[in-house]
């Protein structure tokens, strides 16, 4: 190979530019030179966390343990701070039951375009009863019964009825299948058949 084409060659080159062949080769691209002056960059960058780092372990252990049970206790007012806004909102909400009928009527509007009225009309067309079961709602909620859940097609998201709680869980744990529901039913039927007979 002749030495123009040596020179020209692009591995002898960093990516900055430097000869290699002079600065000599790092790793990934990198000459000696802009390796290190990349180190220290980086380390004037970090130099306030390292420092950090280096006093707490500069410390001593009893005030180690004491700074860790510091931490754990402001970590223990946190929790105990947020079950506490968590315990005042959820008493606020069940104080207030226009509240509730309100939080429920947007999250129907929000996720299925179904308004109050429309939601109160299917309640009324279904007597208050499961589409599906044709019983009414018996899960519990904060010891109140529940709504009626809105049943839809996740392909066109069309309002189809409202089902009861455990009928919405089982047909969304089974895919919608038919095929499933009925093979479920021959299942149920074969061994009361069988008990019947015994």
């Amino acid at each position: 190979m002749s030495e123009s084409a040596k020179i020209i060659r692009m591995s002898d080159y960093c990516r900055n530019g430097h000869d290699l062949r002079i600065v000599g080769r790092a790793k990934q691209g990198w000459c000696n030179e802009c390796k290190r002056a990349y180190e220290r960059d980086y380390h004037a960058r970090h130099k306030e966390t390292r420092n950090a780092k280096r006093r707490i372990d500069a410390l001593p252990l009893n005030q180690v343990k004491k700074r860790r049970a510091y931490d754990r206790s402001r970590d223990d007012q946190d929790r105990h701070s947020d079950k506490e806004k968590r315990r005042r909102w959820w008493s606020r909400y069940d104080a207030q039951p226009e509240r509730r009928t309100d939080l429920h009527a947007h999250a129907v509007k929000r996720r299925y375009g179904l308004d109050r009225e429309g939601y109160a009309r299917l309640v009324k067309a279904q007597d208050g009863l499961c589409a599906a079961c044709g019983k009414p709602e018996r899960v519990k909620i904060r010891g109140k019964i529940a709504r009626l859940c809105v049943d839809h097609d996740h392909q066109t998201n069309e309002v189809r009825a409202l089902l009861c709680n455990t009928c919405n869980r089982a047909l969304g744990l089974l895919n919608e299948d038919p095929n499933v529901l009925f093979e479920l039913a021959n299942y149920i039927l074969r061994f009361r058949r069988v008990e019947e007979v015994a």
